[in-house]
This record gives structure tokens, C-alpha cells and sequence, in this order.
């Protein structure tokens, strides 16, 4: 494989994983809140959980532009 397309692959690389840290933490965040009990309020917890549903579509969206890219 030319060094170059390795390269390439690099960069590609890390700008995906660039590109999910931010949802990931995000989802490990909200949902850690809730696991951990310090939601007593099933309505917030409700609304964490929405938002960690939020966080997953993001990744989907964004893994579907990359593989269109491709």
C-alpha cells in the first residue's frame, strides 16, 4: 500500500473519532446521571434519557455522512 493511502487512512481515522467524542462522552455522561441514582425525578430522568437518544442519532447521522464520503 502506497504510503500516502496510509496517510490518507490516518487522517480519515482521526477525524472520525474526532467527530464522535463528543456524542460518546456525551451519552456516557447522561446516562452515568441516571444509572447512579442521581435522578429521583422519573420526568429528568425521562429527559436524560431523550437527550442520550438525541446523542445516538447524532453518531448515526454522522456515520452516514462519512460513509458517503467514501
Amino acid at each position: 500500500m502506497p504510503e500516502s493511502t496510509i496517510s490518507d487512512n490516518d487522517k480519515a481515522l482521526a477525524i472520525m473519532a474526532h467527530d464522535l467524542k463528543a456524542p460518546l462522552s456525551a451519552i456516557v455522561s447522561l446516562l452515568s446521571v441516571i444509572k447512579k441514582g442521581y435522578v429521583n425525578d422519573m420526568q429528568k430522568a425521562c429527559e436524560l434519557a431523550e437527550r442520550a437518544w438525541m446523542k445516538i442519532r447524532e453518531l448515526i447521522a454522522i456515520a452516514w455522512r462519512k460513509g458517503a464520503r467514501s
